[in-house]
């Protein structure tokens, strides 16, 4: 009896471990907060990924797994994490509260976070069409909450059209992140209505996008992905990124800024999103950058501490020249943050957790086919916008982290298995359309195993699913 209690036990823990981690897929992607306890902002996550944790470990305990259970957490997120945790000893009394804050946001995305998605899809890789439905739905409801706050829109942009954000620069890095995802999946679907669609949400994307280092980073990964279809695509993408960038945003959006005298486009606020000065003087984030820069040479190791930027920003600006007045959220450089909060370690551990998945997706993408193919393409193309957008905004931020966390896992995972299975048997299931005529049988078998719940067979997560010997 004791024995049936314990397999319970683990049973309905792993199913609310499995809900609660879906969950947070589709609800942390947003700033919007529940309440605030002792200057912590508590998200609608938050719950969710601590009932996700303790689901976990009363799962294991059941399970009888304790120290026998894997640690997937590779080793470029511990380079990352832990100069993250021990610049902590840099902060003085003053900084301690905001220190911890920073260290258990990061903690959460890249520790946990990390661990409950890869736990969720690593011997399960059928719920990956879940999770990319999920993501998808996610991706759809905000770009169509963003566009009606676009044409809603009378006054100044930068404070209203931000989606579920809480900053137009954070639903630029967001959609930096995902809309590369829905390109690559749309270039390669099969399906026309299902192409169409996609293609509706890319260019809605596109238009809510008011930050031009985001808009850049996502039509030039755009391009490159469309360059993996051949110079005629590659043309095409051309084009219309010309026709968008000089023609769409020169006529969309009719705003009013407090500071403007006239009506403004799109494109107009674009250019002052990254523009050297305004009104005769230097914006506040490249005299920002200097100041960080100088940080990192005077710290080099584990910099001031981490949730202590803006307390060194004020004093090591010395001469620097900062504009009076508030700035806008989210205008710093992340690299620079990094570097000058967590030191130089961390920083370039931080380049290898993104890198390295960025990196390997782009190359397994050849050993798929069909759709998936397009989604290996469009995770690096998203990885390789969310780094550059990083330029310009600092964009570890609640309502990113996890999905970064998740995108990282996913192209991990995807690489992982192209490389255990030949590319004649992997699976190529179209997105809503028909297999290519000459497919063998021993291909369409594996396609249906794909989409069944009991793929891959005995658990065998590692190779997809081929027999072992």
């Amino acid at each position: 009896m004791k024995f049936l209690a314990r397999e319970q036990v683990a049973e309905w823990a792993a199913i609310l471990c499995r809900g609660a981690v879906f969950a947070t897929i589709v609800v942390s992607s947003t700033q919007w907060d529940v309440f605030s306890l002792r200057g912590a902002h508590v998200s609608l996550v938050d719950p969710l990924i601590l009932l996700a944790v303790l689901c976990w470990i009363v799962r294991g305990v059941a399970r009888g797994d304790g120290l026998r259970m894997s640690w997937p957490v590779p080793w470029q997120v511990v380079a990352f994490v832990l100069p993250a945790a021990l610049s902590i000893f840099m902060v003085g009394a003053d900084g301690a509260g905001d220190a911890l804050r920073e260290l258990f946001k990061v903690v959460e995305y890249f520790v946990v976070g990390y661990i409950l998605y890869d736990d969720l899809l690593r011997h399960h890789p059928h719920r990956m069409r879940t999770v990319f439905y999920l993501a998808l739905g996610v991706v759809v409801l905000i770009v169509l909450l963003a566009l009606g706050q676009f044409f809603a829109c009378r006054g100044d942009p930068v404070g209203m059209v931000c989606g579920s954000f809480k900053s137009r620069n954070v639903l630029g890095g967001w959609l930096a992140m995902m809309l590369p995802i829905v390109f690559g999946v749309a270039l390669y679907a099969r399906d026309m209505y299902v192409r169409a669609g996609l293609w509706l949400v890319v260019a809605g994307g596109l238009l809510v996008i008011l930050s031009a280092a985001a808009l850049g980073a996502v039509l030039g990964v755009m391009l490159l992905i469309a360059a993996t279809r051949g110079w005629r695509t590659f043309a095409v993408a051309v084009l219309a990124a010309t026709f968008w960038v000089a023609v769409v945003t020169g006529y969309a959006g009719r705003f009013n800024p407090p500071d403007a005298p006239v009506c403004v486009t799109s494109q107009q606020v674009l250019f002052e999103s990254v523009a050297f000065y305004k009104d005769g003087q230097p914006e506040r984030r490249y005299p920002q950058w200097q100041t960080a820069l100088e940080v990192i040479l005077t710290h080099p190791w584990l910099g001031v501490g981490i949730g202590n930027y803006q307390r060194c920003v004020k004093q090591y600006t010395g001469t620097t020249p900062l504009p009076t007045g508030p700035s806008e959220p989210d205008i710093q450089n992340l690299y620079l943050v990094i570097g000058s909060t967590m030191g130089l370690p961390a920083l370039f551990g931080f380049l290898a957790m993104l890198l390295g998945p960025a990196f390997g997706a782009g190359t397994a993408a050849g050993r798929y086919a069909g759709w998936r193919k397009g989604l290996l393409y469009g995770m690096a193309g998203g990885l390789a916008a969310f780094a550059v957008t990083a330029i310009w905004h600092s964009l570890l931020v609640r309502g990113i982290g996890l999905q970064l966390a998740l995108l990282l896992v996913v192209a991990r995972l995807l690489s992982e298995w192209s490389r255990n299975q030949p590319p004649d048997v992997l699976p190529d299931v179209s997105t809503g359309g028909t297999d290519h005529a000459g497919v063998s049988s021993r291909q369409q078998r594996h396609r249906r195993r794909w989409r069944s719940p009991d793929y891959p067979p005995n658990g065998a997560a590692g190779n997809m699913g081929r027999r072992q010997s």
